[in-house]
């Protein structure tokens, strides 16, 4: 019996230690907690871009978590922007969201090398020669992007599995939806107030809206025809606005804002109103609210032989699938897509209002439609 107590009496000792080790254990793990730091905090939707906190681990696609390392090293990036030439603090401001929202530094280039088509013969030359191309991320429309595609310039990313949405992918795969070009119409808010502003394009045939201020190149004018649905019914509103002496035609598609904004005309049509900043420097120039647009999609694509190519497509996410990113190519840019609730081409286009033409209309009708309206148009 006494050896029973014993036995019985050790084992309840045993326990009795193991729950004060236990004890111990808990306390200590609780105080190394404390002492870590926080995770960082989510970015807020509607907070500046300066006030984002860090985020040194972002909840990635496990494809861009692996390209996360080569492209620290790689440290830059460039992107084709078009002829426009954009100041060192634009660069700067993108450079900072990556940082804020990766946790390391990549320097940006905004690299404005002149117009689309001039830029793809020099790309398609110096491609053949095996020089190496003068940015990692080419933007443009799809017609484009595929003769680059054609020429074998284009690096076969596979963009779904690197996490961007399947809908975003142009086929066959490597070329990813950057942001939208929408040919609409757009007024002067102090010659108009908004609810005599044209609502559908055959409301510019009233004379109250005087001279229609539009760019001088054919090309412009085939989504009028897509926005009424009917390319004979876009041909004939033009040809009558022109007969009647309704249009102004100006050498670029960015003096028709200006040239809204200065008061000289009430309406244009061309870009957005905010494409080149007007609206955020306070000018009295607003997107007319019309029931149907249209326009196209500029896909982007990592060049073959790019000089930083894992840079390249950690970029291409961060500025199409993370509120950060889209935000800051917005402010640097006026990118933004008719699928991003808030964005100024989804107040335009967004809701199904917008229509966005296949490849196969661009590379089968585009050209000829245009003819057709610089033929009525005189251009």
């Amino acid at each position: 019996m006494r050896h029973q107590r014993a036995r019985s009496y050790s084992i309840r000792s045993h326990l009795r230690s193991s729950e004060v080790a236990l004890t111990l254990l808990l306390v200590l793990i609780t105080a190394l907690a404390a002492c870590r730091p926080a995770p960082p905090a989510a970015p807020s939707a509607g907070a500046p871009l300066a006030t984002q906190a860090p985020a040194s681990h972002p909840q990635v696609p496990a494809g861009i978590a692996a390209l996360l390392d080569q492209a620290r090293r790689e440290g830059a990036v460039s992107i084709f922007v078009g002829s426009g030439k954009y100041p060192q603090s634009d660069e700067a401001k993108i450079s900072h969201a990556f940082e804020t929202y990766f946790g390391f530094p990549l320097k940006v280039t905004l690299a404005g090398l002149g117009p689309h088509p001039t830029v793809v013969q020099r790309l398609q030359t110096e491609g053949r020669s095996g020089i190496q191309p003068p940015v990692d991320i080419f933007v443009s429309s799809a017609r484009l992007v595929h003769l680059l595609r054609q020429a074998g310039l284009v690096e076969p990313v596979d963009w779904v599995a690197l996490g961007i949405p399947v809908d975003d992918v142009l086929s066959p795969g490597d070329a990813t939806y950057i942001f939208d070009n929408i040919r609409a119409l757009i007024y002067n808010t102090r010659l108009l107030p908004r609810d005599q502003a044209p609502r559908r394009f055959e409301d510019l045939l009233d004379p109250k809206y005087g001279k229609i201020v539009v760019p001088a190149f054919p090309t412009a004018f085939p989504y009028v025809g897509l926005a009424l649905g009917d390319q004979q019914a876009g041909l004939d509103l033009m040809a009558r606005l022109a007969h009647d002496g309704r249009l102004a035609f100006v050498p670029s598609y960015t003096d028709v804002p200006d040239r809204v904004a200065s008061g000289e005309f009430a309406v244009g049509y061309s870009v957005l109103a905010n494409n080149i900043g007007h609206k955020d420097r306070g000018a009295p120039v607003e997107n007319a609210p019309l029931e149907r647009v249209a326009g196209f999609v500029n896909h982007g694509v990592v060049l073959r032989r790019a000089e930083h190519p894992a840079a390249a497509k950690v970029f291409t996410y961060f500025i199409t699938c993370t509120d950060l990113g889209q935000r800051a190519i917005d402010q640097a840019l006026r990118w933004n897509k008719h699928t991003t609730r808030g964005t100024e081409s989804w107040q335009v286009a967004g809701d199904g209002k917008g229509i966005f033409p296949s490849l196969d209309w661009h590379l089968n009708d585009e050209e000829q439609i245009a003819r057709e309206y610089g033929r009525v148009l005189g251009l």
